[in-house]
């Protein structure tokens, strides 16, 4: 049986493969969620662009579970068959 779409982990993976130029992971959310994701979270730099939101952290571990949170509420921001399966096995764990 093929495996159809990528899987959360390479998901998750393929977001955090780099770090910008100054050293952070970033990760892109929907503006209306982004309060919900990164709040408690040391260090956070959030940057507004148009109806997305930049969350920027240092911390691997921070970036991590941040992008988890938000595939699980649908709130991050990319698009494709991939992301939306990902959301539903999310949905419900946090």
């Amino acid at each position: 049986m093929a495996r159809k779409g990528k899987s959360v982990e390479e998901l998750i993976r393929e977001l955090l493969a780099r770090r910008n130029p100054h050293g952070y992971y970033v990760i892109p959310v929907k503006l209306d969620g982004v309060n919900e994701v990164a709040s408690g979270v040391e260090g956070v730099v959030v940057e507004e662009i148009g109806d997305i939101a930049l969350v920027m952290v240092r911390s691997r571990r921070e970036a991590e579970r941040i992008a988890r949170q938000a595939l699980a509420k649908g709130l991050l921001a990319l698009e494709g068959e991939d992301v939306e399966e990902a959301e539903e096995k999310l949905s419900g764990e946090f």
